[in-house]
């Protein structure tokens, strides 16, 4: 059911930058729109079908100039779905509708191998019905017929659930921060399409982290492994005074040995998951370590300046990266020369060249992109100048909670048996376990 972010509905009336009511042609057309109406209902129609057939979405007409505030979109005469929602929630707003924003993950275009954008739409208070309902002034074309509804959604998009397909019934009465900030920062559609399904996946995986650190238990049990540990920091070759960087660290399960056993480094954990670093930073000043520390960053770029690290190291996160060249690139930047690199995450088996092991790894919701091969990794750290110097395999026994894997019969349907048994896969009551071989490879920067 479709509900509020927040419960005090005056919040979902106020003016913002992006909601820009004030401006003398938003509010214009506003009183225009309402003057036109029989109803308040009438209006929330009039003003939905008004936005939706007068200014076409961006894409349909292959238009690359970004709108992003109400306003905006009044000036240009197009927008996407998100400027085009905040243009209807706006001219609601402006006429004391309590209106706020709604998002949908969905699969852009190639279902083949999917990438996820966020889509946005509107929630708007109907007084005289005393409930939320949600409407999409996308803009409608041959596959898509979003109409206003008070009984019955109709969006202008299905959710697939089973294709990993999100749909967010919240009402929230700001803009995602990250949607903003990806069409600012777009010159063109084509550039803002790229930005937007990046930060949609970071932000699907933080979420997702969120929630596997509050359920802590079980997201610990997936990934302990006190040999693969041990091997790890024998491996690395830290010596005293490194400056380390642990990206994606998480729970600091990296961080925290390193740091405790080289007390002449500095070591330092990054991540997009503020709960989980906040966490970490109790943790390390009840346990006196004064040689780390925990640092927020957006998911793309790295806060630190080139060549300010000996040692990178990461296990069991790049997967969940949306642009790897970028953070293979990234983490060439800040490497000294003569600088290491390690990177332990899973692998797909030789026989699996389908990926059935990426498509049921995106059925638990924390943002999954790719699993790589190890000639992969050697190729993508090669364009970055970082050379191979050598590896070891291990294996992760991966277990999967049902109620976080919904369409997992549809995924073991479409690929062939003899690849699902290479992984050994085994089914409870509630739980599902995936063996996945891990690659362990070190790179030197030239």
């Amino acid at each position: 059911m479709v509900s509020p972010y927040v419960d005090n509905i005056e919040i979902y009336l106020k003016y913002d930058d992006v909601i820009d009511f004030n401006k003398p042609e938003v509010k214009a057309l506003a009183d225009t729109l309402f003057d036109e109406a029989s109803s308040e209902t009438d209006f929330v129609r009039h003003a939905f079908e008004y936005v939706r057939d007068t200014y076409p979405h961006s894409a349909d007409i292959n238009a690359d100039e970004i709108a992003v505030s109400a306003s905006d979109v009044m000036k240009i005469g197009h927008g996407i779905c998100h400027a085009k929602s905040h243009l209807l929630a706006a001219l609601l707003r402006c006429k004391g509708v309590p209106t706020g924003l709604c998002y949908q993950k969905l699969i852009l275009d190639d279902e083949t191998d999917p990438v996820y954008i966020c889509h946005g739409l509107i929630g708007v208070y109907l007084n005289e019905f005393n409930k939320w309902i949600r409407l999409d002034p996308r803009g409608n074309r041959s596959d898509v017929d979003a109409r206003f509804s008070i009984d019955e959604e109709k969006l202008a998009f299905p959710v697939r659930v089973d294709k990993g397909e999100e749909d967010d019934l919240t009402v929230y009465p700001d803009p995602k921060a990250f949607v903003i900030k990806s069409m600012r920062e777009s010159k063109t559609r084509t550039e803002l399409w790229i930005n937007l399904l990046v930060a949609t996946s970071i932000e699907s995986t933080r979420h997702g982290f969120e929630e596997s650190f509050a359920a802590g238990t079980f997201y610990n049990r997936q990934t302990q492994d006190s040999e693969h540990l041990n091997k790890i920091l024998e491996f690395a070759k830290i010596s005293e005074g490194m400056r380390i960087l642990d990206l994606g660290t998480g729970s600091g399960y990296l961080s925290f040995p390193i740091a405790k056993n080289n007390p002449g480094c500095e070591v330092i954990g990054l991540d997009i998951v503020n709960a989980a670093l906040e966490t970490n930073r109790t943790r390390a000043d009840s346990e006196g370590i004064k040689n780390l520390s925990f640092i927020s960053y957006d998911g793309i770029d790295f806060p630190f300046e080139e060549k300010s690290f000996d040692l990178v190291v990461t296990r069991y996160a790049l997967h969940h990266f949306p642009d790897i060249e970028h953070s293979i690139g990234e983490a060439s930047r800040v490497l000294k020369s003569g600088g290491m690199l390690f990177i332990s995450d899973p692998c797909p088996n030789e026989c699996d060249t389908e990926r059935f092991v990426d498509d049921y790894m995106r059925l638990k919701k924390d943002g999954h992109i790719k699993f790589y091969t190890r000639d992969e990794w050697i190729d993508i750290c090669r364009r970055h100048g970082l050379m191979d110097v050598g590896s070891f395999n291990s294996s992760i026994r991966f277990p999967k909670k049902k109620d976080t894997a919904y369409g997992y019969e549809e995924v073991l349907k479409m690929h062939d048996k003899a690849v699902i048994d290479s992984y050994n896969l085994l089914e409870t009551d509630t739980e599902l376990y995936l063996t996945e071989q891990v690659n362990n490879i070190l790179f030197k920067k030239n």
